[in-house]
């Protein structure tokens, strides 16, 4: 064989070699994609949970940096049990007129399928819905709380303006079978604002540290609306009972139970001519805060109606509530409350 044939093979095995080494190359690069692909499947859920501002409860990143949404609910006494109470993240309870209770629910991370009956506004639960920037759901309203609505630009959801968000049931009679749901109501407008800071929020006192029994009872007007609530130190939740019955929510059947209750003494006035009343909720006053069994005493503060709720203790420090669901019971300075507390 001649060297110029020697020369060509020799040419041509260096090729075959470079080639071989090159398919391998490609082969793990290959290899190495699929590891990093797979490597970024495997994220746990769970892990990027924040909590509320309302409540304190972890949730999904989506669930907690929304609008949040207030919803009027009646209390009168024949159309208890009432549903959606215990998916609020918020739950502000205080005189409509007539010495008859209203709820306002605020929901935030969790939804409710079902949530009435649904009724009209009110000036008090308006203000109060300002400070935590929420959607506002009604039906209709006083002319006062109407005008409040417009004047403090309130994301209104009104019935009567968006009746396809709402729904009637047939089991009962209007004014009292308006009812929705917060997937509904959430789509009647789109926003991008998001709830400011509302409260601090701490972990639940050791149960060895938590007293017995302890019940709260306030006296709104009659006996059918007169609100009791028992402290359960197994659960550190208090149950509530209202005109001396256990109060339900008719979507799951169970007892309400809160984790905090805050009594918040609010100046009351009559307004001239009507059976309304004026309840102001900006500036400051008295506070009770039930949470782990024991009473905290303290003042609550609102600079403006823009501004949320800041709750102090007596000494001036910002109180922790524990995290869960947050009943704000709105009365009067002349309210009759009567707590006891009973160690075990």
């Amino acid at each position: 064989m001649n060297r110029r044939k020697i020369s060509i093979i020799a040419v041509l095995l260096v090729l075959l070699i470079l080639a071989v080494a090159g398919c391998g190359k490609k082969e793990v690069e290959k290899k190495s994609v699929k590891k990093r692909t797979s490597k970024k499947r495997e994220v746990k859920p769970g892990t990027l949970l924040i909590p509320s501002p309302l409540d304190g409860i972890k949730a999904a990143p989506e669930k907690v940096n929304r609008q949040a949404l207030a919803v009027m609910v009646e209390n009168l006494v024949n159309i208890r049990p009432q549903a959606g109470i215990s998916q609020a993240s918020l739950v502000v309870e205080g005189l409509a007129e007539g010495g008859i209770t209203r709820f306002m629910l605020v929901y935030l991370e969790k939804d409710a399928d079902n949530i009435g009956p649904i009724r009209s506004a009110r000036s008090h639960f308006v203000a109060l819905a300002k400070g935590w920037d929420a959607l506002y759901a009604h039906v209709g309203g006083s002319k006062f709380a109407l005008a409040d609505i417009k004047r403090f630009q309130l994301d209104d959801l009104d019935q009567y303006a968006h009746a396809s968000g709402y729904h009637r049931i047939k089991s009962a009679r209007a004014p009292h079978n308006v009812f929705s749901s917060t997937e509904k109501l959430r789509k009647i407008k789109k926003s991008t604002l998001m709830p400011p800071p509302a409260f601090s929020f701490k972990s639940d006192a050791d149960k060895n540290s938590r007293p017995g029994e302890q019940s709260i009872l306030i006296d709104f007007s009659f006996s059918n609306y007169a609100v009791k609530w028992a402290y359960d130190k197994a659960t550190n939740k208090y149950k509530r009972f209202n005109g001396g019955r256990p109060h339900k929510d008719a979507a799951t059947g169970k007892q309400l139970e809160a984790k905090n209750n805050l009594i918040m003494y609010a100046p009351t006035f009559p307004i001239t001519g009507t059976p309304l009343l004026d309840i102001k909720t900006v500036g400051q006053g008295r506070l009770q805060v039930m949470r782990d069994g024991e009473v905290l005493d303290g003042e609550w503060f609102r600079q403006s109606v823009d501004s949320p709720l800041v709750l102090k203790d007596s000494s001036g420090n910002n109180i922790e509530l524990d995290r869960g669901q947050v009943w704000l019971e709105l009365v009067k300075p002349t309210t009759p409350v009567k707590i006891s507390t009973t160690q075990s």
